[in-house]
């Protein structure tokens, strides 16, 4: 990647935290090797944007999210995903349309925010492909949760802000085997220890919630519309319906995918 904008609503109190955390420690242009992060703050929900111009990234090859997250687990938490829609749209995005997924970034988000995070007291997780915006533009957003109180915590905004400038620092370093995860819950924390763990990096991941929606089309878009096309299925494999789950994994052998279980990739198999 030569080129990476890393967004700021300012309607979001952690988002503008982290923007000026990194804006007063690293400048607003910051390089990591060949490649130029900018820092850009936007007056409009970031969910709800249509295209990349909108963020002032129409240029760009990649787009970062900083973040608040809302909801599960209610405390404290920083989190990592894909936005888009497997179904109708909800809160932004298109219906039936799934942002270009940064597998190797939120995995190697994840293990960089791991340390600083469980010193503070954060847990750390991976969460589903869920709300808007649908960019075909590679984009990840990374959370601060779930609270005021969270979102206001200048530490866990910090923590968040620099892990995402080491992520992209170790984008060059080592090789993993790109891969979609399926079923569970919205918090699925063996997906997130295999995030950690294993050779595994996931782009999207589809919660148990909506595998309804996973047809021959959208799992060829699941697989396909990441930063590199996934070669593996990893399902949790008692967190899909049975009846859906042998038609999700007939769908992935049509498209040629490599089906395995989570207890298995933990395993490194």
């Amino acid at each position: 990647m030569k080129s990476v904008v890393l967004v700021a609503s300012s309607q979001d109190i952690a988002a503008k935290n982290m923007y000026s955390i990194l804006k007063n420690e690293l400048g607003e242009e910051i390089r990591v090797g060949k490649c130029k992060i900018s820092l850009k703050k936007v007056e409009k929900k970031v969910l709800y944007v249509r295209e990349p111009k909108e963020l002032g990234a129409e240029q760009a090859d990649a787009i970062i999210v900083l973040s608040r997250h809302s909801g599960t687990p209610g405390g404290p938490i920083i989190t990592t995903h894909v936005p888009g829609n497997f179904g109708p749209s909800v809160y932004g995005g298109e219906d039936r349309k799934i942002s270009i997924a940064m597998p190797f970034f939120m995995k190697n988000f994840l293990k960089a925010v791991q340390k600083g995070a469980e010193e503070i007291g954060y847990p750390i997780a991976l969460e589903p492909t869920h709300h808007g915006p649908s960019l075909d533009t590679p984009i990840a957003f990374v959370e601060v949760g779930s609270n005021e109180e969270n979102w206001k915590d200048l530490r866990a905004c910090k923590v968040v802000a620099l892990s995402v400038i080491k992520a992209l620092e170790m984008e060059r370093e080592g090789k993993f085997t790109p891969a979609i995860a399926i079923g569970g819950p919205h918090l699925n924390s063996k997906f997130t220890e295999i995030e950690l763990t294993s050779n595994y990096a996931i782009g999207h991941f589809v919660r148990k919630l909506d595998t309804e929606y996973l047809d021959l089309e959208m799992l060829r878009e699941a697989v396909n519309r990441n930063t590199a096309t996934a070669q593996v299925a990893i399902l949790d494999w008692k967190g899909i319906k049975g009846e859906k789950r042998r038609e999700i994994i007939g769908f992935l052998a049509d498209l040629g995918v490599q089906v395995i279980k989570t207890k298995n990739a933990l395993r490194g198999e």
